[in-house]
C-alpha cells in the first residue's frame, strides 16, 4: 500500500500512447519528470516534459495524428498542388499539356505522417490519323517541310500541325489546317474541296458583226 505525501502527482494514462519512463497510476514525488510517447503515426501536441509541480502536472499532452515530414511524391510529366503537410491535407495532381491522368485518382492525402493513395500517372495524348480529304490531300507539317499523312502514322503528338490542300480546279472551303491539342484536332471539322467555277469575264473587244450598225446620215 502506497502512502500519499503532499505534493505528489498521479502518473496519468496517455490515450493512444504511454509513459516511457514510468508506470501509469503510480504516485510520484514533487518535481518528478515523466516522458510520454505516442503510438505509431501519432505525435504529442506538446513536446515539453511532464513535471510534477506540488501535486499538479505542468502539462498533460495528447497524442494527435502526425503531419507529413516531406512533400507529396513528384509526378512525371505533371505537377502537384498542395498547401499544407498536416494530417488530412490533400495534394492535387495535374498533367502537363499534351498528357492526361490515367484513372480517376487525382489526389493523395496525408494520413498519420504518410502520403496515402495511389499516385496517379500521366500518359501522352495522341490525335487520331486525320484520314483523307476528298479531292484534296492532308499534309503533316514537319521540320523538313510537308509530307502526306499515311495510314500507318498513328502517334500524332500534341502540338503537331497539318495543312489541307485541294487538287487543281478545286477550291478549299473551311479551315486551311489544324493542330493536335491535348489529343484532339483543333478545329475538329475538316474543310471541303469543291469544284472551282471560273468567273465569266466581260468582253472587251467585240466581233464586227456584234457591233451595232452605224447610223447613216
Amino acid at each position: 500500500m502506497h502512502l500519499f505525501f503532499p505534493g505528489q502527482c498521479l502518473v496519468p494514462g496517455i490515450e493512444k500512447g504511454s509513459i516511457t519512463n514510468g508506470i501509469e497510476g503510480v504516485w510520484v514525488d514533487d518535481s518528478t519528470t515523466v516522458l510520454p510517447g505516442c503510438d505509431n503515426g501519432l505525435v504529442l501536441n506538446d513536446s515539453r516534459p511532464m513535471r510534477c509541480n506540488n501535486g499538479t502536472w505542468t502539462i498533460i499532452p495528447r497524442c494527435v495524428p502526425a503531419a507529413c515530414n516531406s512533400p507529396p511524391p513528384l509526378l512525371e510529366n505533371g505537377h502537384r498542388v498542395f498547401f499544407r503537410l498536416s494530417h488530412n491535407a490533400r495534394a492535387r495532381y495535374y498533367c502537363m499539356a499534351g498528357y492526361e491522368l490515367v484513372g480517376d485518382n487525382k489526389y493523395m492525402t496525408c494520413k498519420n505522417g504518410k502520403w496515402t493513395g495511389n499516385r496517379p500517372s500521366c500518359k501522352e495524348d495522341h490525335c487520331d490519323n486525320p484520314g483523307t480529304l476528298k479531292n484534296g490531300k492532308i499534309l503533316k507539317n514537319g521540320s523538313n517541310g510537308k509530307f502526306d499523312f499515311h495510314p500507318y502514322i498513328v502517334s500524332i503528338k500534341h502540338g503537331e500541325r497539318l495543312t489541307y490542300e485541294c487538287k487543281r480546279n478545286y477550291k478549299l472551303v473551311g479551315p486551311r489546317g489544324a493542330a493536335c491539342v491535348n489529343g484532339k484536332w483543333s478545329p475538329s471539322h475538316k474543310p471541303k474541296c469543291v469544284e472551282a467555277r471560273h468567273p465569266v469575264f466581260r468582253k472587251i473587244f467585240y466581233p464586227h458583226q456584234e457591233r451595232a450598225p452605224a447610223r447613216m446620215y
